[in-house]
């Protein structure tokens, strides 16, 4: 079957009700965006909101969906301002969801077909519960011991955008593939670089880059066992760029976590675990269950 005769896609009930983000929408948005998602599921690229190949207006969605444009209009409105979608340059909705797990998808097909790559997954063909690494609810820990291409890759993609950039995840596939065709491994070369460059960018109020290619130097200097360059006085004091910017989300996370939900790469170790981010007022509260 062709990539693009797609006859079914994965969906993960429990992520849906519990996405803060849409839980924040009311119900008629969330089912415009679920019209959304399957347009999305039938375009090339995949996980883009196209009709016929093209990025289609309020007028063009209304109809897909059968409201009428000034209602349209409105439930978009409610989507992006609860963060549920996500713009292109191009001005195409996209699901950052369905991008992930599709790119995922695609690099460990790559990597599988060559046996692997050692410097991403920690041996080659490693053993791993739970089954297909690609189809892995976002909720699960990642272990490094257990690094799969396409967990490497959601870890990048969701240390980035819990952090605002706009990545541009076609080219992350192939991107993450050349550093480890370089020869870095992505626990000890490529993590490390991501996650401190980020946290000083993130502390100095400046924007994120766009694409990966912007550690490509610094990664590079790390895998050499050069010194890093110094990035400016805020490295030292940089706050984790992971922790809850308020009490508020700090309890909603605690929240998601008693329901059984938690994001490790872009939250940190989940309570009860060294090296939790949250803060020790809030795990004591007894309304967080």
């Amino acid at each position: 079957m062709s990539e693009k005769r797609r006859p079914w896609m994965k969906f993960y009930p429990a992520d849906w009700r519990a996405d803060p983000q849409l839980r924040g929408c009311s119900m008629a948005a969330r089912g415009f965006w679920m019209e959304l998602l399957c347009l999305a599921h039938e375009a090339d690229p995949y996980g883009y909101v196209l009709v016929s190949g093209k990025v289609p207006s309020l007028r063009d969605l209304a109809i897909q969906a059968g409201i009428d444009a000034k209602k349209a209009a409105k439930l978009v409105s409610e989507l992006t301002q609860n963060g549920v979608l996500s713009v292109a340059e191009n001005g195409a909705v996209y699901s950052r969801r369905m991008v992930r797990d599709f790119a995922k998808a695609k690099l460990d097909q790559e990597f599988g077909r060559g046996g692997g790559n050692p410097n991403i997954v920690g041996g080659v063909n490693p053993t791993v519960k739970g089954g297909d690494n690609a189809q892995r609810p976002e909720a699960i820990s990642h272990k490094p011991e257990q690094q799969q291409p396409g967990d490497a890759l959601e870890r990048v993609m969701e240390l980035l955008e819990a952090n605002g950039a706009d990545v541009r995840w076609a080219a992350a596939p192939s991107h993450l593939r050349k550093w480890a065709d370089a020869g870095y491994d992505f626990e000890r070369h490529v993590w490390p670089v991501l996650s401190e460059r980020v946290a000083v960018m993130k502390a100095g109020g400046k924007p994120l880059p766009r694409s990966l290619k912007y550690f490509d130097d610094a990664i590079a200097e790390r895998f050499a066992d050069k010194p890093m360059p110094k990035v400016g006085a805020a490295a030292a004091s940089a706050p984790d760029p992971r922790a809850p910017e308020s009490d508020a989300k700090a309890l909603q996370r605690l929240r998601l976590h008693a329901a059984g939900e938690w994001h490790e790469a872009s939250w940190g170790p989940p309570p009860g675990s060294p090296g939790c981010l949250i803060p020790a007022h809030i795990l004591e509260r007894k309304d967080a269950a």
